[in-house]
């Protein structure tokens, strides 16, 4: 009986131990209820706070997106009124660029008529005809061989009118319908056929044969200046459009004397022979310049020591002071 009764209290007393597990295992899980429920409360409010700063940062956004609708319509606004300047100052820039041109030509002087007659403002053909190619470059009239031409043609006069009409006839019943370079406002005439035609018939005597043969008696005097001497050689020169540079520079040597053909003979700087004339022609007239200025510069040293071999020579009154005859002669005779 005894031993039941100590089974009964464990076994009490194993349900109280299991009782108060129980009511901690409640208690914890009461607990863990409360935390959830109050971490769900704070979820709550942050995805309530979350949802207002949402609605706030739509508004943002919306506000954002109709001031860069109206910024794109002011940026439209202002691109249209940039155009209407640039198309205004496009108009302005050639309105004055016209006008500028304009007075730009009407301030060039005319080429004058050309009519053969020997005047007093008469023009050989050869300086008329570039006289007249300068001002239509210049002025930028005429850009092509038809133009040029047709805006010659009207300054010459009289014979020399008459002659070219003439003249352009020949060239039209003589044309060769498969030149490239031939115009079609003038059937067989080139620009280059025009200018021949011209200098064939108002200088007949500056023909090839002639240019040569002055160019064999050309020569370079030693009393007269090198631009002179390089003038008249280029002039024959341009009678002869076929002379290559090797022979213009063979002409050029032989036309002066000795030790200056010696001395111009090869190029300084490569010690060989001239192969371009105009680097010829270039450094003889530096050479010729350089040696006008020496000699100028000696004739005026030599000038003031004379000068004071005389004031050496004579005293204050005027008369000659032989005591320094002596040392100023041989200050003249040193230098």
């Amino acid at each position: 009986m005894l031993e039941r009764i100590l089974d009964a209290q464990q076994a009490v007393m194993h349900l109280h131990e299991q009782r108060q597990r129980l009511v901690a295992a409640n208690n914890t899980a009461h607990a863990q209820a409360q935390a959830a429920i109050t971490a769900k409360g704070r979820a709550d409010d942050n995805l309530r706070h979350a949802r207002e700063q949402l609605q706030t940062r739509t508004v943002e956004c919306d506000s954002l997106q109709t001031a860069l609708q109206q910024s794109n319509l002011h940026v439209q606004e202002l691109q249209q009124q940039c155009a209407a300047h640039q198309e205004q100052a496009s108009a302005a820039d050639g309105a004055l660029a016209e006008v500028t041109g304009k007075a730009f030509v009407a301030a060039l002087s005319k080429p004058q008529d050309f009519t053969g007659q020997k005047g007093k403002k008469y023009l050989e053909i050869r300086d008329w005809l570039q006289a007249t190619e300068d001002y239509i470059a210049t002025a930028q009239l005429a850009p092509t061989a038809a133009s040029k031409i047709a805006f010659m043609q009207t300054y010459l006069k009289g014979e020399a009118r008459r002659d070219w009409n003439v003249r352009k006839q020949a060239l039209a019943a003589a044309c060769n319908p498969t030149d490239p370079t031939a115009t079609t406002a003038f059937p067989g005439c080139t620009f280059a056929a025009f200018k021949q035609a011209l200098i064939d018939r108002w200088d007949p005597t500056c023909t090839d044969v002639r240019a040569r043969y002055s160019l064999d008696r050309l020569r370079k005097a030693p009393t007269k200046p090198m631009t002179q001497f390089v003038s008249a050689f280029d002039k024959l020169c341009s009678f002869i459009p076929t002379m290559q540079d090797e022979e213009k520079i063979h002409r050029f040597l032989t036309s002066l004397d000795d030790p200056l053909a010696h001395e111009l003979e090869n190029d300084p700087s490569t010690k060989q022979r001239w192969a371009v004339y105009a680097e010829l022609r270039r450094f003889a007239l530096n050479s010729a310049a350089s040696a006008f200025h020496t000699a100028k510069r000696f004739r005026s040293s030599a000038d003031g020591v004379m000068q004071a071999v005389n004031q050496g020579l004579r005293g204050r009154n005027g008369r000659r002071r032989i005591g320094d005859a002596a040392p100023a002669a041989a200050d003249a005779q040193g230098f």
